[in-house]
């Protein structure tokens, strides 16, 4: 089926762009084809970062030369206390710059003769401090300089150097003006974290050092700077420039000074210049102001206007009154994560604002929050190692929670909690020593840190909502406050969040930490349950069938019991708590009568994954009880009636479609209970819930998933009418949808059911513009699924300049999906990006490659390694070519 649409006038241009340079490039013959904005399918033919490199021996040792791989803070042989940054910018198209550093020291305990910075790719021309003969050594990687006499111990010294940048490959993203943006201005902003600050400005580029810093920017006219803390000067003059082939040139300029008076570490050191929308949210006694691109002023009150809320919130929380001297947000392009927390002044990626048609599906708070708690953890109290990330992420992804609990209520809360449960039980295994925990001194690289199944966002934010359960709210939030108190303007380890919450609970809470912490896993319980008529008891036995052995004790923990019996005249509903410890753990419980509902750890007060049989009818029991509020009893029923074998009982299945109707009801509870039908193949059921006003976009996304579920089913895959209503079902969604979310998440279920005409709706989204792209984003991921003929023409079209970042980084992945259509024409455009200015698309293009099995690939990173910039990119360029040698013996 073949539809008539037209391309919006902006998509048009670029696609002409685009496809303008794969004529170039071999891989179409003529552009008529694509530029067609008139017909459907011809218009179509073809959107925090670092990437970790091979990783270390778990164990932490070389089993070659038995070298020890861990991370250690290095030595602070001197105490970094202010640097202040002269940057002169003369043309913000060429990504090229002259800077003269002022860092004042001191050295601390013993005589300074020689102090290291890390300098990656500077070209340093002098350094000096008055009073002292320096000399220095630059290897393009570190600065040593030597002092002559040698400080004494505290003496304090102001060094200066002076040096240039030229465009370097992390650190400091610089967006030039293209022909492929028209109107677009050029744009540069820094990305320190974990350790790339040092690509634009001596330091010591670890977080166990502080120290205040002050910008003084020039830039040319008509540009906005930003840096951290406040504005303390902006002025305008005339300067001679030096143009590119010698001649002087008069040109007017701007100067920015911005001072942050507060110690803070130098990954958090920020530097954005550009031009931008500006609006300020926030209050009298603190600006908020929000930086957006161009055109997108209109939008910054509806995505951001709750930022004040969320600042007098968190100041409850933590005790501490925000502790910069303002609180910006600025949205850049090209931008590596979804937001970095630079000190008083984080960035966002340029498509976060949400437009008028995007309100009711996409709410930013959840980053917005994030970034904003991250001002007190990872800002003001800082990790003193990577080791420690969690103390960053974990508390701003709790942070995130607590704040939807207070806007939202006690059951988004325990949805949020439920989703960082399931993704930690599904990644995080017992299996050391082989695995890495979530505290560790094993990583390769620093980004590593951020990325292991352990991982410090939600297991951090987990371990802190099994804290809040073990203590209760008084002790839990009073030992945040105690914390926060101890450890503002100064780096902190895990041992001192535990100290501060022994100190205000009296509970010794090692073993805790150890095992949340120290060590990988999540326990697996299953959970068999017996009634003994004859002793009037409930037997429960509570096995751990995780991997257990020396490195993976069993876990130990207090468990709670939820059990509900009808054998009076008034049901009994008690709470039961067992101490769960070693292998196997038996809990025996009174009861009168045979108990009705059974439900283990209802309030989620551990992360552990729970396996238990229980009827259908008890199951629909707990579905029809409420206690306290508690959303995790009504979860597990679903999904353990989903678990379940056959056909579903009249009366259960009718139940679970009354709650996913139900508006009133929980958005979670109505996706699980979708699910749970899915799951039993009530295909009557999803079908009809199909037709029905669902209310929620996230029930009508999960319907999406459920409809090709079905459709999946052994027993309808030859059900034509089954698979023709399904089809028809997710096509209307795809299309009339009023949620891109929903419209996204039926392309995605409609390249897996591979119905009727699913190639051409999905080729219908490639064409629509929607928030952040979104929509074109899951037509790529669905085109490439699918994999219709000629889908990498399609595909290769959105790796072109002139499309959204994150756009053409999935199209990048995409096209190594189906790169066996051609694999030489893909092999040669994925080669080409390689040496993209975006890093996004030429890291996806590096694993593109790497994953095809072809020799080609394996020559295109070979040939491309010399030009890496970086012991980081070369480093990846090593684990790429790594991965396809492997291929090749495969």
């Amino acid at each position: 089926m073949t539809d008539t649409l037209q391309l919006p006038r902006l998509v048009t241009t670029r696609l002409v762009c685009a496809a303008a340079m794969l004529v170039a490039w071999g891989v179409i013959p003529q552009l008529s084809s694509i530029a067609r904005a008139g017909d459907g399918e011809a218009a179509c033919m073809d959107a925090r970062g670092g990437r970790p490199a091979s990783a270390p021996q778990a164990q932490g040792y070389d089993a070659d030369t038995g070298k020890d791989l861990r991370n250690y803070p290095p030595h602070r042989r001197a105490d970094l206390l202010h640097m202040k940054l002269e940057v002169l910018i003369p043309d913000m198209n060429v990504p090229r710059f002259t800077a003269t550093q002022h860092l004042r020291l001191s050295a601390l305990a013993v005589p300074l003769e020689t102090l290291e910075l890390d300098a990656r790719g500077l070209g340093v021309t002098s350094v000096k401090a008055e009073g002292f003969a320096t000399s220095f050594k630059h290897d393009g990687r570190t600065l040593a300089v030597t002092f002559s006499p040698p400080l004494s111990p505290n003496q304090t010294i102001d060094l200066e150097t002076v040096y240039s940048v030229d465009d370097p490959p992390l650190g400091l993203i610089w967006t030039p003006e293209s022909p492929a943006w028209p109107g677009r201005p050029a744009q540069l902003h820094t990305q320190g974290e974990p350790e790339t600050n040092s690509f634009w400005f001596p330091c010591r580029d670890f977080p166990n050092e502080k120290m205040t810093s002050e910008m003084v920017v020039t830039v040319p006219a008509g540009f906005m700077v930003s840096s951290n803390g406040r504005l303390e000067m902006s002025r305008h003059d005339i300067r001679t420039i030096d143009g590119p082939t010698g001649n002087r040139r008069i040109l007017p300029f701007d100067t920015f000074r911005w001072v942050q008076e507060q110690p803070h570490s130098a990954y958090l050191v920020s530097l954005v210049v550009g031009k931008f929308d500006t609006a300020d949210v926030g209050t009298p006694a603190l600006s908020m102001p929000v930086w957006v691109p161009l055109g997108q002023g209109p939008g910054i009150r509806a995505t951001f206007g709750r930022t004040p809320d969320m600042v007098s919130y968190f100041e409850q929380v933590t005790g501490q009154k925000y502790p910069w001297a303002r609180y910006a947000q600025i949205c850049v392009h090209n931008f590596g994560a979804g937001g970095m927390e630079n000190t008083s002044a984080t960035s966002l990626y340029d498509t976060v604002v949400i437009q008028p048609d995007a309100l009711d599906d996409h709410d930013a708070e959840g980053l917005i929050s994030h970034e904003l708690a991250h001002q007190w953890f990872g800002d003001l109290c800082t990790c003193n190692s990577w080791e420690h990330i969690w103390l960053n992420e974990g508390f701003a992804t709790y942070m995130t929670s607590l704040w939807f609990e207070h806007r939202d209520g006690k059951q988004r809360y325990q949805s949020e909690i439920l989703e960082q449960f399931d993704n930690l039980i599904a990644n995080d295994h017992a299996d050391a020593p082989a695995s890495i925990p979530m505290c560790s001194k094993v990583y390769g690289h620093a980004w590593e840190v951020f990325r292991k199944p352990a991982n410090p966002y939600g297991k951090g934010a987990a371990t802190l909502h099994m804290l809040r359960s073990l203590l209760g709210d008084d002790d839990f939030f009073a030992g945040v406050r105690l914390y926060v108190d101890r450890r503002k303007y100064d780096t902190a380890e895990t041992s001192d969040l535990r100290q501060a919450f022994e100190a205000v609970s009296g509970l010794s809470l090692e073993q805790f930490f150890h095992q949340w912490c120290d060590r990988t896993g999540v326990p697996l319980l299953k959970v068999t349950q017996t009634y003994d008529a004859a002793a009037g008891q409930l037997n429960l036995v509570i096995e751990q069938t995780q991997n257990i052995n020396g490195e993976n004790p069993a876990f130990e923990f207090p468990l709670d019991v939820w059990t509900e019996s009808s054998g009076g005249s008034v049901p009994t509903l008690d709470m039961h708590t067992v101490q769960v410890v070693g292998r196997t753990t038996t809990l025996n419980i009174p009861l009168a009568a045979a108990p009705e509902v059974v439900v283990i750890d209802p309030a989620m007060s551990v992360a552990a994954k729970i396996e238990m049989e229980q009827s259908e009818a008890a199951w629909r029991t707990v579905l029809e009880r409420s206690l306290a509020d508690m959303l995790y009893p009504r979860v597990q029923a679903c999904r353990g009636i989903g678990a379940g074998k056959g056909t579903l009982a009249p009366q259960t299945a009718d139940m679970l479609h009354r709650l996913a109707a139900d508006e009133r009801q929980p958005p979670r509870i109505r996706q699980e209970a979708i699910r749970a039908l899915a799951n039993r193949g009530a295909q009557t059921d999803i079908r009809s819930l199909a037709s029905q006003r669902l209310g929620s976009w996230q029930v009508r996304d999960t319907l999406c998933g459920a409809l090709a579920d079905i459709a999946l089913r052994d027993e309808f895959k030859d059900d034509t009418t089954v698979r023709q209503s399904i089809t028809q079902a997710l096509a209307d969604r795809a299309r009339k949808d009023s949620s891109t979310r929903v419209r996204s998440g039926a392309l995605h279920a409609l390249a897996r059911v591979k119905g009727t005409y699913a190639a051409g709706i999905i080729r219908e989204g490639l064409t629509i513009e929607s928030q952040s792209d979104e929509l074109r984003v899951a037509a790529i991921e669905s085109l490439a699924d699918l994999a219709p003929p000629g889908a990498l023409e399609q595909l290769l079209i959105y790796t072109g300049p002139g499309v959204n970042s994150r756009t053409r980084a999935s199209a990048v992945a995409a096209a190594a999906k189906v790169a066996d259509q051609n694999t030489p024409v893909a092999v040669r455009v994925l080669s080409k990006l390689l040496g993209d200015r975006e890093l996004r698309t030429r890291r996806a293009a590096g694993d593109a490659l790497a994953s095809l099995k072809d020799p080609a690939a394996l020559a295109a990173l070979e040939k491309g390694r010399p030009d890496a910039r970086s012991d980081d990119e070369r480093e990846q360029f090593d684990a790429w070519i790594k991965t396809q040698q492997g291929k090749a013996k495969e």
